[in-house]
């Protein structure tokens, strides 16, 4: 039986220019990690960040997905956090108006997405939330 109107695979409109995709209102990106405080102190790069970042590199180059685990307390979500500039996108965005600002050079220059699915999350949720947290 053919379908009874095609398929249009695509994620914009005519008149959508994907600026929705920037504001977060249409509540598809997990925020299920909390924002860090706003009166923290500068990162500090340190040799168990350095071994992040060198695992990071090496995960993007070979197009692997990365799993950190370990203790808590160690670092991990700080170090996930700074490797793709998260930080300086959630500062980016909370100043984001209907006249949209330049978004700063070292998040164009990240190519990496922070996502941080539940504790409790199927497969199915992931296979759904990654693809999101990459646009």
């Amino acid at each position: 039986m053919k379908p009874i109107r095609p398929i249009k695979m695509t994620l914009l409109d005519g008149k959508d220019d994907g600026r929705r995709f920037l504001t977060d209102k249409f509540g598809e990106i997990n925020n299920a990690a909390p924002p860090p405080p706003a009166d923290k102190p500068a990162f500090l790069a340190t040799r168990e960040h350095r071994r992040f970042t060198e695992f990071a590199n090496t995960v993007r180059r070979h197009r692997y997905i990365g799993l950190c685990w370990g203790p808590a307390g160690v670092g991990k979500t700080l170090s996930a956090r700074h490797y793709p500039a998260v930080d300086e996108w959630d500062a980016w965005q909370a100043t984001l108006t209907e006249e949209a600002q330049p978004v700063p050079q070292r998040i164009l220059d990240s190519r990496t997405a922070f996502y941080t699915p539940t504790v409790a999350a199927t497969v199915r949720q992931i296979d759904q939330g990654l693809p999101t947290a990459c646009q």
